[in-house]
């Protein structure tokens, strides 16, 4: 499975901060704790722009 293919597989689980549909593509935060667990937050691409949501560029 390719990069792209699997992001796409994996984005169909992710909720959208912005409009809470599923399949967020874009992370919008991540936040790293002092013992090692994290968590991101998603969007669809266009929710994030209409939001005025910052995108995490890689």
């Amino acid at each position: 499975m390719s990069d792209t293919s699997e992001a796409v597989g994996l984005a169909q689980y992710r909720r959208c901060e912005v409009c809470h549909e599923m399949g967020a593509d874009v992370a919008t935060r991540m936040f790293v704790g002092t013992s090692g667990g994290d968590h991101t937050s998603y969007a669809h691409a266009d929710c994030a722009e209409v939001a005025g949501v910052e995108v995490i560029k890689p």
